[in-house]
């Protein structure tokens, strides 16, 4: 009697400590057993069965998705994609603001021509000089001046090397600006982004809220809708690390268990990652079946999983100090202390390797009871469904045009609001430029002297060419100097052809110098008249709507730019157009909690592809999750992709679209569209476990884990003619509608009780 007394003081005291638990889990909507004794005779059938701690991990059928993005920091000038557009790979997505390398490539290109000019120039003068030199010697021969012949000769290949140097200097010049021009028309065509695989757009950055991107940042996302893999919910690479060495993944799927195991990264995906510090999801594989897109699915992981062993519950497990023991019932019905070998533990059950068989009674130390108002019920089989509902949701478009301050300068005003339509044409917003009279003057002043210059070379050419039309004109009729006159005898031979030769020159020079003095005196006279039109609009440039539309972000004064020096290429508003066609739904945010390892606490975005419910008390839509507006603003996610040898790691920044900043598109299968005034109820699934154990919510009731604030949960399970306290692996994230899903614990057709709970009247 004496250790029964002793006994009974230690089931009492651990009522104390439950009964404080049970006051918390009030809170927490667990179900209370009526009345709560102290007991040592209950006991369990020793049973085998599976010995390891279970962490759930959501995951879901995605597409691959593949990024575009640019490898440097740009501004977008224009998206070419919609969501929920289908491209092609080489298809054209998006273009940086190319101005200033449009600008670029237009001087260097002005340089390519001049040194393709310059180059025609000195060879076409260079023919024509040698053909004058030409004509110099044959002079000489034909007066048998064999010497000056000579030098003739001499300054006509003196002539060809110098023509070919500076041909090759010029030559080599016009190489290295080809070089430049191809640079620029490579670095160009970079800032277009062509999309690298087929598939849908499933992000698109949304300009307004800015047309800059940094590098690595996705302009677009394509998902491939035909290549699915499984996805972690909110489970990195790095978070997965602790359990890469688990004994056993497995799935529920279809009523089925499988296999599952980790989708790996190379090797060098890994590093880099790891060197970067950015991890995206892990991936899996699921062995033996297809997952199809969109559904979803829990991985089970298990650190140490002990199959089909000789298992207690760990409150049967004593210790003496020397070793563990139990109380086995006797046939007498009396109970006999015995000492076993353990082996593997978990939070429940602890494997027994030896001091127990099969089928023989042990006692637990036990301060619950069953209900004292029940009914019996037995196990079955049934779908479990878990979905994630709002009813914040509204039409939009994705398409808009950003405008930005075009010259440096103050911010004045707006001529529009925030969020209303706008015309085009409609006059957007005014900056003003500093433009002095003293600036325009000094530009007039260098047209008129460039004009000028001009005008004396003009003048000078053609006083040059009358004259040598004087001179070939009396070279027809001069007569022949005397024979005795040798010099004036040489020159005069093919005077009338050499002059030509010279007028020629002189019309090639000309010509190149009509061609610089053009060129020159446009880009002179745009400059001007731009800026002489600002000034003669009181310096203030205005900015027009190139497209009807919304104006969007109008408000300058909350942001501090009213009467602020603002530079080029600042963006100030934006003009979201189209028709309003695209449907975003509001998602509702993240449950906290404080373990870390329960990944089944936040409610993740569903991903693309995924079956999206929307309905109202009369009808059912169905569509697909189409697009998300970017990541979570807690859960960033890392997209890590491999090609032409090299990884990169992108990201899909958030976006806010009307004060919606966490969300996703839908694209409904029906052709009707519903009703804006209504209101309806999006929902889709995050949990769908087919032909699993269900059990009622409030046939489950918990107890506080030793040393711990987490739970063990057990229901009261039939045995014989007697109930006992079964333990269940169980998640109280997974009850919903008074039903909630059993993992492991129970079988389908065993009885367990359910509490009669009295109503109040």
């Amino acid at each position: 009697m004496k250790k029964r007394f002793i006994s009974i003081c230690l089931g009492a005291a651990m009522l104390l400590s439950l009964t404080a638990c049970n006051e918390k889990k009030k809170t927490e909507e667990v179900p209370e057993l009526l009345e709560t004794t102290v007991t040592n005779e209950s006991y369990r059938t020793v049973e085998r069965g599976n010995v390891g701690d279970v962490v759930t991990i959501p995951a879901r059928a995605v597409p691959r998705s593949y990024g575009q993005f640019y490898e440097k920091a740009l501004a977008i000038s224009e998206i070419y994609v919609d969501i929920g557009d289908h491209v092609e790979k080489g298809d054209k997505l998006a273009s940086a603001d190319t101005e200033d390398i449009d600008n670029q490539l237009e001087n260097l290109n002005k340089q390519k021509e001049d040194l393709e000019d310059q180059i025609e120039e000195v060879k076409d003068c260079s023919w024509l000089k040698r053909e004058k030199l030409g004509y110099e010697k044959k002079a000489c021969e034909e007066l048998g001046d064999t010497e000056g012949a000579n030098a003739k000769e001499k300054e006509i290949e003196t002539e060809i090397e110098n023509a070919d140097y500076s041909v090759r200097s010029l030559e080599k010049s016009l190489e290295s600006v080809k070089d430049d021009i191809d640079k620029a028309l490579a670095e160009r065509e970079k800032m277009i982004l062509y999309a690298s695989h087929s598939g849908y757009v499933t992000y698109k950055m949304n300009m307004v809220e800015g047309n800059v991107r940094n590098s690595y940042e996705n302009v677009v996302m394509i998902s491939d809708y035909d290549d699915v893999y499984i996805e972690a919910d909110g489970v990195s690479l790095q978070k997965f690390g602790k359990y890469r060495s688990a004994d056993r993944m497995e799935t529920i799927y279809n009523g089925k268990t499988y296999t599952v195991t980790e989708d790996v990264y190379s090797s060098s995906a890994n590093s880099y990652a790891s060197a970067t510090e950015k991890y995206p999801r892990v991936r899996f594989k699921v062995e033996g079946t297809e997952i199809k897109l969109g559904d979803v699915i829990p991985i089970f992981v298990y650190m140490y999983y002990h199959e089909n062993v000789l298992r207690v519950g760990n409150d049967s497990i004593r210790n003496d100090g020397n070793s563990k023991y139990v109380f086995v019932e006797t046939e007498e019905g009396g109970m006999e202390k015995r000492t076993v070998e353990v082996g593997y533990s978990d939070s429940i059950y602890t494997e027994i390797l030896s001091g127990l068989e099969e089928g023989e009674n042990v006692y637990y130390l036990s301060d619950s009871m069953k209900p004292s108002k029940y009914s019996e019920i037995t196990v079955g089989r049934s779908d479990y469904v878990q979905c994630n509902y709002t009813n914040i949701y509204e039409y939009l478009s994705t398409n808009a045009d950003v405008y930005s301050t075009p010259e440096s300068g103050t911010f004045m005003d707006y001529a529009v609001a925030g969020n209303k339509y706008v015309e085009s044409g409609e006059p957007l917003f005014s900056v003003k430029v500093k433009i002095s009279e003293a600036q325009l003057l000094e530009q007039k002043q260098i047209i008129e002297q460039t004009r000028k210059q001009h005008e004396a070379s003009v003048k000078d050419y053609n006083e040059r060419l009358e004259q040598l039309d004087r001179e070939i004109s009396e070279a027809e009729n001069a007569p022949v100097p005397a024979a005795t006159d040798t010099d004036a005898l040489r020159d005069s031979k093919y005077k009338k052809e050499k002059l030509q030769i010279e007028k020629e020159l002189i019309e090639i020079e000309a010509a190149n110098e009509e061609k610089s003095y053009e060129n020159t005196i446009e880009e002179l006279e745009k400059d001007y008249n731009k800026y002489r039109n600002i000034a003669d609009n009181d310096d203030i440039l205005t900015v027009y709507s190139k497209r009807a539309g919304i104006v969007r972000l109008a408000d300058m004064n909350q942001y501090g730019y009213w009467e602020y020096e603002l530079n080029a290429a600042m963006s100030l508003l934006s003009i979201e157009y189209g028709d309003e066609d695209k449907l975003l739904v509001k998602a509702q945010p993240s449950a906290a909690s404080s373990d870390e390892n329960n990944y089944t606490k936040k409610k993740y975005l569903p991903r693309p592809g995924t079956k999206i419910y929307l309905t109202d008390d009369s009808k059912v839509y169905t569509g697909i999750c189409t697009a998300n507006i970017g990541d979570n603003p807690d859960d960033k996610i890392y997209y890590m992709e491999e090609w032409d040898g090299h990884t990169y790691i992108t990201t899909c920044p958030a976006n806010i679209y009307h004060n919606i900043g966490t969300g996703y598109f839908i694209s409904l299968d029906d052709e009707a569209t519903p009703v804006n005034d209504k209101q309806m109820t999006v929902y889709y699934e995050v949990m769908n476990v087919k032909n699993a154990v269900v059990i009622p919510t409030d046939a489950i009731y918990s107890e506080k884990k030793a040393g711990s604030n987490n739970f063990n949960y057990y229901v009261w399970l039939k045995k014989d003619d007697s109930f006992v306290k079964q333990y269940v692996v169980y998640n109280p994230d997974y009850s919903g509608l008074g039903d909630s899903l059993i993992l492991e614990g129970l079988e389908e057709g065993d009885i367990i009780a359910l509490e009669n709970k009295e109503v109040e009247r």
